[in-house]
């Protein structure tokens, strides 16, 4: 190779993070163990059996904490311990227009589409602030919850999904979101209403269990799927799929995105733009083969655990699903949450493995140099540009 590949320059658009309120201006330490603790934010994973002091060490010890304090140092140019990480981080973002300017320019964190699932600001009050382009996508499940909570019957309770859909495509949201994996699984099966409507009858009954996303209901969940699906069709918005591993609450037996494939291959769902979020982790060869074989599905890697999960973007990751996956089908997300910092880190860590995969790459005579640099480009930022261009408001 006749130089070493560099992507510090390149442009990065997110597909998958959510928004942070201005208030994370002020981090305490407490907060960034939190965030690495594991077992994820899930209500099960709340209800630790280990004391704060014992989770603490659990965390301080995780290789992929370390990393980020090391990165988060090297960017703050303090010691690399987790008292002068926050200490000079907050001295830093007591102006914290200036500091997200600063952060996002040292990655070039230029494009951001967020997740309405958590929602700790308004999308306008956002954008009011943050140095990037933001688009937003609907996440179905909080509105199928308050749905089943609100409606007893049927018709009234499919006419507010719809409406809902329709209204969040007329305030600009570039596609939807669903998280079925943490509900009742990715096997979608194609529901007929009369089945919908049984399912939600008897959970109006009290039949169906509860739980605290609201009761299963897996007919009605998957006949809801499938008419986002066709929205997204009628208004060329985007599906963003969850699949694969994430924190505790997850169906880890249900969220293979092989699951997807009968789904994913109706003729008439294949006129959907579909991305399969996280990839799959740890089912990356599955991920890559369904956006191989299928035009319409992307790929998207990142962390199930953002940003601080390092094998899901890993060199070994990037190889796998680039020696199956066209790198026009491949898209860079997050997962970041909270804080900009996690935002940071997961751009960070994604460009220096990809980095290191299109060396390697290269090294074996499989790419070019100029190859390299166009793959980069595709996944970090041309993909996501090119899946939410066309009517969505977004570019």
């Amino acid at each position: 190779m006749k130089r070493k590949i560099s992507l510090e320059e390149f442009p990065v658009a997110d597909n998958h993070c959510f928004a942070f309120a201005p208030k994370a201006n002020m981090i305490t330490k407490e907060q960034i163990i939190r965030l690495f603790s594991l077992g994820g934010w899930s209500v099960l994973g709340s209800r630790t059996v280990v004391s704060s002091e014992e989770a603490s060490e659990q965390v301080r010890s995780a290789v992929s904490f370390r990393f980020a304090i090391r990165l988060l140092s090297d960017f703050l140019r303090c010691k690399r311990n987790l008292d002068s990480v926050i200490e000079a981080r907050n001295k830093k973002s007591s102006k914290f227009s200036e500091y997200l300017k600063e952060l996002f320019a040292s990655v070039r964190l230029e494009a951001l589409v967020i997740d309405s699932g958590f929602q700790p600001v308004s999308v306008e009050e956002f954008k009011t602030y943050v140095p990037a382009r933001v688009g937003w996508v609907l996440r179905l499940e909080p509105l199928i919850k308050r749905l089943l909570e609100d409606e007893t019957e049927f018709d009234k309770f499919v006419n507010g999904f719809n409406e809902a859909l329709a209204e969040g495509i007329r305030k600009g949201c570039v596609g939807f979101k669903t998280i079925i994996a943490y509900r009742t699984g990715l096997d979608i099966a194609s529901v007929s209403e009369e089945d919908a409507k049984a399912d939600f009858e008897r959970m109006v009954r009290g039949v169906e269990r509860a739980a605290w996303f609201g009761p299963p209901v897996k007919n009605l969940r998957d006949y809801l799927v499938r008419r986002a699906i066709d929205m997204c069709i009628k208004h060329d918005k985007v599906l963003q799929i969850h699949t694969g591993l994430g924190d505790t609450d997850i169906l880890g037996s249900k969220c293979n995105p092989i699951l997807l494939e009968d789904f994913l291959k109706q003729p008439d769902v294949q006129a959907a733009k579909v991305v399969l979020v996280h990839g799959g982790y740890p089912y990356v060869l599955e991920a890559s083969w369904l956006a191989n074989v299928l035009p319409n599905v992307y790929l998207e890697l990142s962390s199930p655990l953002p940003p601080y999960f390092a094998p899901a973007v890993s060199v070994r990751r990037y190889i796998e699903t680039l020696q199956q996956t066209p790198s026009k089908k491949i898209v860079y997300g997050s997962d970041g949450a909270e804080f900009p910092e996690t935002h940071w880190l997961s751009a960070k860590i994604a460009k220096l493995t990809l980095q290191l995969t299109l060396e390697k790459l290269v090294r074996l005579g499989m790419v070019g140099e100029d190859d390299a640099e166009e793959i980069a480009r595709d996944i970090l930022f041309e993909n996501v540009r090119r899946l939410y261009k066309t009517n969505c408001g977004f570019w």
